[in-house]
């Protein structure tokens, strides 16, 4: 008798299913996983190993892959041709071929994640889940961010999702569980299209509760997007919802035209009653904040452990009110380095501002120096600190220095200071930290990128690398290496040159062709629309910034490209059941 493999018997796209679900509600959450020799994979990776593998088995048990009618067999070339070139990238790049590599592998795994979604989601109620659990770990995750916000207190069990919250100068930026507030913005304006479609769903399908939730939780997710402070976010919520009113002037776009009225409004809110939201609109980033011009005395010579005074004049060239109260006060502020390089004394004294200092104007303080009690040649460091915030330099990177001599003491004063143990605490010698220096501004990231870019314009410099290299190109010996290019495609040129990003630009082009043809037709569904809502989001805030390499955004994007490539988006919406009322959100 013929026997039957037992897991031929069972459907295996169900629990793919369920695991995918569970991968879509654990995208803002990538919590520390599990060490297998020398890779440590986090939560997202062992779901996404599980989602891929359940994908290909049920490929293997029903003998084809589902979404082979429905994908454009020139989209299946193109991602091939750019897997292959970006291995070949990384494993010709002129260095660190194992970290791209890594990145490599990491950006084909999101390539069969859009592959398993046809193969996975099947029926329009499969489609309801999977929004479901998309908007509904994003609207945790935003809550999670107004919590703190509106607290003011740092969650320390967040500490396993992101090394350190994301602040404007002194002002906390939403970010939730997201590593820094420029993730939570782009997935939340790229989840905001899916919760519209449940929200048109529940309100056709007569379920008015579930419809008034949802519109809550919409407007909150909103704002949420604005309290990121992200500028780019507020613009391509815009811009993507009135690509898709303009592409489709039907009746389902009025809701697209609803979600951009309801943007201008809330900005217009928080522009006129939140200074912050002003602030964070009038410059680029909060280097600009923290600019000043100081005034001090080139040379001062001091006896050792005597009080000299000195003026010191001080403008604020920055955007901050400067405040010696309150919360956060900011103060003049000195470091000491001794002649010995790579040394610093302990002392860091600070001086109260005698007057607010607002942007524009000038302060003279008179200033106490304590001198040393070790004679010889320091210099005096000058600087502006905002407590348990940043000393300004690390944001301006201006440095403004006294030349100090420090002249044999009077023995007798010099042995009467000697008891006093806080002076002696500031008087010892420590190493010279290294602050990172100030992050680049766009400008200056991009002139590198080219510049990377023309001496390697074939194959690139290695996916991922530019962050780990562009340091070199401003002569600096430690930098942030979190900082890309801030620019999707440059990104892709820079790290993969004219042969590697080719396919990338190119598939890029068929999608946007793609929306072209399927949005203006009478029968597109909102399914359809709010998938292209999403994917138009990335493509715009891709100009300012690169989401591909971050598990929670990168993943979300090959998600949202295998549903469009998916036919049940275009599933009517009287085929869908309704899940039960108390899953909507």
């Amino acid at each position: 008798m013929k026997r039957t493999f037992p897991l031929a018997r069972f459907d295996l796209h169900r629990p793919g299913f369920y695991a995918l679900l569970l991968l879509a509600a654990s995208l803002p959450f990538e919590w520390p996983g599990v060490t297998l020799g020398p890779l440590r994979l986090t939560n997202l990776e062992l779901l996404l190993a599980l989602v891929l593998g359940l994908s290909l088995a049920s490929i293997w048990q029903e003998r084809g892959w589902r979404g082979r009618a429905s994908c454009p067999a020139g989209w299946l070339w193109l991602w091939a041709a750019l897997a292959g070139l970006m291995i070949l990238s990384a494993l010709l790049a002129p260095a660190l071929n194992g970290n791209a590599l890594k990145a490599s592998v990491r950006a084909i795994t999101g390539l069969l994640l859009a592959l398993a979604i046809p193969q996975l989601v099947r029926r329009p109620r499969d489609l309801t889940w999977l929004a479901l659990a998309l908007c509904g770990g994003g609207l945790l995750a935003a809550a999670i961010g107004w919590l703190e916000i509106a607290s003011n207190t740092l969650f320390p069990w967040l500490d396993n999702l992101r090394e350190i919250p994301t602040t404007a100068g002194p002002f906390r930026r939403l970010s939730g569980s997201f590593a820094h507030a420029n993730q939570a913005a782009m997935y939340i304006e790229a989840t905001l299209p899916l919760l519209l479609a449940l929200l048109w769903q529940a309100a056709r399908q007569r379920r008015w509760f579930p419809a008034g939730l949802a519109t809550v939780a919409g407007l909150l997710y909103l704002q949420g997007s604005l309290l990121t402070y992200s500028r780019a976010s507020f613009v391509a919520i815009g811009l993507s919802s009135l690509l898709v009113v303009l592409l489709n002037r039907r009746r389902l776009g009025l809701i697209w035209l609803g979600l951009a009225g309801s943007l201008l409004l809330l900005v217009g809110l928080n522009t006129a009653l939140n200074p912050i939201f002003r602030l964070r609109l009038s410059s680029e980033g909060d280097n600009e904040w923290y600019r000043l011009t100081l005034t001090a005395p080139e040379t001062l010579t001091i006896p050792a452990g005597e009080v000299l005074t000195t003026t010191v004049t001080v403008r604020n060239d920055g955007f901050l009110t400067w405040r010696s109260s309150g919360p956060n006060p900011i103060y003049l502020g000195a470091h000491w380095y001794p002649a010995s390089a790579n040394k610093k004394l302990g002392a860091e004294p600070r001086w109260p501002l005698p007057q607010v200092v607002r942007p524009g104007d000038s302060v003279v303080l008179s200033v106490p120096v304590q001198a040393p009690l070790q004679p010889g040649n320091y210099q005096l460091e000058w600087d502006m600190v905002q407590e348990q915030i940043v000393w300004f330099s690390e944001k301006n990177g201006q440095h403004w220095t006294s030349q100090v001599t420090i002249l044999p003491g009077n023995a007798q004063t010099l042995a009467g200071l000697a008891q006093d143990e806080a002076l002696q605490a500031w008087q010892q010698v420590v190493e010279r930290p290294s602050p990172l220096p100030p992050i680049p501004g766009r400008g200056v990231l991009w002139r590198i990128a080219a510049r990377q870019f023309l001496a390697h314009p074939l194959l690139g410099i290695g996916l991922d690398n530019f962050r780990l290299t562009y340091g070199t190109y401003l002569d600096q010996s430690v930098w942030n290496e979190s900082v890309h290019t801030n620019n999707w495609y440059l990104e892709m040129l820079v790290s993969l040159g004219v042969l590697g990003s080719l396919p990338f630009f190119a598939w890029l082009l068929l999608l946007g062709w793609d929306m072209w043809r399927k949005l203006p037709r009478p029968g597109t569904t909102v399914w359809r629309m709010a998938v292209a809502a999403g994917l138009l989001a990335y493509l715009l805030h891709g100009l300012l910034d690169y989401f591909l390499l971050f598990y929670n955004t990168g993943l979300l994007f090959w998600l949202l490209v295998g549903l469009w490539i998916s036919p049940v988006v275009d599933s009517p919406l009287e085929n869908v059941a309704p899940p039960p009322a108390e899953a909507m959100l």
